[in-house]
């Protein structure tokens, strides 16, 4: 019944219901932890790829004992040892000895979406670790985040509060994409409002403009992974010097809306392969076909 249901939100639930049960019976083994926190361990495991340059780890045995402790406010034991041990999802790999990393792909996401909806409810708990964090949230993470906010029956205004803490209380840019983007799933008709945020050097994996729709919003020096263009530009979105990698809705240079056509002086022998060239600048967007930039540090 489950994968009888159409499009991301089947997938969504689908995972959600599979990751119940397996938590389930990994608390079931140990006894002294329950399902509902062998959960957040994984997805806060999960979370924690998201600042490694691969995006399914390393995780050391120091990360994993550091994440019991974030979520059950005591020291690993043995049997708690056990359980970190044998952690559903995360295999060892070519590496260094005693580290691991997730297998399953759409597993890591809908991991991911479960600890950014719990952000959501609680945007005063910082989930970031030290590093910024290199990987967007994808369509499944998206959708088992939006799965789960309904549950904890949460707002889109609730996601908006959310990206506001995650960029200027925390200092996670990626973040707050991650709630603008899920908040706007939440609005059928009417763009959301991000209340004039300024979100600087995120990553998105996806921007649909003819199904998020967002107002009053600034992105600046982001990277967008596949930008899906609507008729017209939403009112109140402002994308300046974003790296794009792919355009999807336009069938070459002439089909460019006129928000992102390049200057007069601007080489058009130079446009992405996709819309018929290499590379194209252009104000306020800056497309390049080079590797997603590196957050600066601060």
């Amino acid at each position: 019944d489950v994968l009888g249901i159409d499009g991301p939100q089947g997938r969504a639930l689908a995972w959600d219901q599979f990751l119940g049960k397996i938590c389930s019976r990994e608390a079931a083994l140990s006894r002294d932890i329950d399902a509902e926190a062998v959960r957040q361990l994984l997805e806060l495991l999960a979370t924690k790829t998201r600042e490694s340059i691969t995006g399914t780890g390393p995780l050391t045995e120091s990360d994993l004992a550091d994440a019991y402790r974030l979520i059950t406010s005591t020291d690993p034991l043995e049997a708690a040892r056990v359980l970190l041990g044998r952690m559903p999802g995360l295999t060892a790999r070519d590496q260094e000895a005693g580290t691991r990393s997730f297998v399953d792909s759409e597993m890591l996401a809908a991991l991911r979406g479960g600890m950014v909806a719990r952000f959501i409810q609680n945007p005063y708990q910082a989930v970031a670790g030290k590093s910024r964090w290199r990987h967007p949230l994808g369509e499944l993470g998206c959708a088992v985040a939006s799965l789960l906010i309904r549950r904890f029956r949460l707002s889109s205004t609730h996601c908006v509060v959310a990206s506001g803490q995650a960029m200027n209380r925390w200092g996670e840019p990626t973040l707050a994409l991650d709630c603008l983007i899920v908040g706007s799933q939440e609005c059928d008709t009417t763009p959301l409002s991000g209340a004039g945020l300024r979100i600087l050097e995120g990553f998105v994996d996806t921007l649909d403009l003819e199904t998020c729709q967002l107002d009053d919003v600034e992105l600046v020096e982001c990277w967008i992974r596949v930008l899906r263009l609507g008729e017209d530009l939403p009112k109140g979105l402002s994308i300046t010097r974003c790296t794009i990698e792919h355009i999807e809705g336009v069938g070459g240079p002439s089909g460019l809306p006129s928000w992102m056509r390049p200057r007069p002086t601007a080489s058009t022998s130079r446009l992405p392969k996709r819309l018929g060239r290499k590379d194209i600048r252009k104000s306020p967007v800056c497309l390049k076909k080079s590797a997603r930039p590196k957050p600066r540090m601060r």
